[in-house]
């Protein structure tokens, strides 16, 4: 558990400061904006990647039991890496959810992380 958090744990810190660093870049300077925040991005994919693969591993056995379209909802420690990233997620998401990687990457972490009975 602990390993997973250490290795999300650059992302996680990556996000907050690009997330902090976009509040203070001036709405007239586009393109710093879309750079920051094609980043905050990036990380968002990297975080849910992450937890993904690490709950599709612990779970591999019941994987055999599904369908290939439906993921197992995700396990711990992935659950605290979401529970880390959610607040500045949110921020994303109200913020710049205008963004089309934002928005790329919040459907990402969405279809990923929601657990099976909420895709149907």
């Amino acid at each position: 558990g602990t390993s997973l958090m250490a290795l999300a744990m650059p992302s996680l810190g990556c996000l907050d400061n690009m997330v902090q660093k976009a509040a203070s870049v001036s709405s007239e300077n586009e393109g710093t904006l879309s750079a920051i925040l094609k980043r905050v991005a990036a990380e968002i994919m990297v975080l849910t990647a992450i937890c993904r693969a690490y709950t599709d591993a612990a779970t591999v056995d019941t994987v055999r039991e599904r369908t290939s379209d439906v993921h197992a909802a995700l396990v711990e420690p992935s659950l605290a890496i979401i529970r880390r990233a959610w607040p500045t997620v949110a921020i994303v998401a109200s913020t710049y959810g205008f963004h089309d990687s934002i928005q790329k990457a919040l459907s990402f972490f969405v279809v990923e992380c929601l657990p099976p009975e909420c895709s149907d």
